[in-house]
Formats: structure tokens, C-alpha cells, sequence
């Protein structure tokens, strides 16, 4: 798949600080196998937003940014509202929790 015509947004969520590439399985199935594994070097495919989701986040996603551009997605998009250092913490003790939890 190459630069399409049509400019085509990542979405750079706020709230978890990182990049969303939303786009449909056959989109995904008519790549190439190098493009295959670039995103899946550098995005995580997650079931809960149906989007490929960045593995870092911000401030390290110029990686995920380069792959995002090399796949035609041009323009960024933001969403969400970004969280303040407490509530991070927080989100980070709740999932923490939830794990342990799991474990159990």
C-alpha cells in the first residue's frame, strides 16, 4: 500500500499518550509483509479500541510517528483530555490492583 491521495489521520490520544492507527482488516491484509511487521514492531493491536495502539508513549513516539507517516497516515488527530500527574498515578494503581487480582 502506498501514500494514497486521499490524506488519511492517526489519532494521538491524550488521555494515554499514545498513537492510534484505525483502519479496516482488509486494509491490513493487503499490505506487504515489510509493512506488516513494522507496525507490529511498533503498535500493539488492541480489542477494546479496534485500532493498532502505539507500544511506547509519549514523549518516545517519533518511532511510531515515522512508521504512521511511511504508511500514508499524514495528519494527527487529537482526542481525549490529557490526565493530570495524580490521576496517572492512580490509573497506574488500578491496573496494578487488577493484575494482582488476576493473579490471585
Amino acid at each position: 500500500m502506498t501514500n494514497a491521495t486521499a490524506e488519511r489521520e492517526y489519532i494521538f490520544n491524550l488521555e494515554t499518550g499514545k498513537i492510534e492507527l484505525h483502519f479496516d482488516k482488509a486494509e491490513y491484509m493487503a499490505l506487504s509483509q515489510e509493512q506488516k511487521s513494522l507496525i507490529k514492531s511498533n503498535f500493539l493491536f488492541s480489542k477494546y479500541s479496534s485500532a493498532w495502539v502505539s507500544r511506547c508513549k509519549e514523549p518516545n513516539l517519533y518511532r511510531a510517528r515515522k512508521v504512521a507517516e511511511q504508511l500514508g497516515f499524514t495528519q494527527e488527530q487529537r482526542t481525549g483530555e490529557r490526565l493530570t500527574f495524580a490521576e496517572q498515578v492512580e490509573r497506574q494503581v488500578e491496573r496494578a490492583e487488577r493484575r494482582a487480582e488476576r493473579f490471585e
